[in-house]
């Protein structure tokens, strides 16, 4: 099987040609060299561990206000039942810091609900749509949206 190493070798100009895929050998090799000869091994490959552990946050960031993050995090354990998310929109909920996922608008009742909210009256804003939309989040066919995505799917 061609392992990420493999497909490097071939497409990135300059990386080193190893022969394997362990790549904590690879890093224990660059530093044995460097402590006994003061130079890498490998001018192309940089060591997995030459970088400090930091406390910064890389992935997925919440995107939301607070306000609307608080909206998502009120809607009553009772009105999501019926919720099971995927382990994708686990994720997201779960790195998000809400309750519920934030996804797109999609499907039909979804669809029903921004045309009566659109046709109910005037739009201040999206983020105060998006607030009021979470009273009507079930976590089955309504998950809450970010202004974004309202904004968007209007377009």
């Amino acid at each position: 099987p061609q392992t990420p190493n493999h497909i490097s070798e071939r497409r990135r100009l300059g990386f080193p040609v190893i022969g394997h895929p362990f790549t904590w050998l690879i890093d224990l090799i660059q530093r044995l060299v460097w402590q006994n000869h003061g130079r890498v091994a490998y001018t192309g490959w940089s060591n997995g561990d030459d970088y400090q552990q930091t406390e910064e946050n890389f992935g997925t960031l919440p995107l939301h206000s607070e306000a609307l993050g608080e909206a998502v995090n009120a809607i009553p354990d009772s009105q999501l039942q019926g919720m099971k998310l995927t382990p994708t929109e686990g994720y997201i909920a779960k790195h998000m810091a809400v309750k519920v996922p934030f996804l797109p608008v999609r499907g039909r009742a979804e669809q029903t609900l921004f045309a009566k909210m659109i046709a109910s009256g005037p739009l201040l804003n999206y983020e105060d749509m998006a607030i009021r939309w979470c009273k009507l989040v079930n976590g089955v066919s309504i998950f809450p949206k970010l202004p974004v995505y309202l904004r968007t799917y209007e377009t």
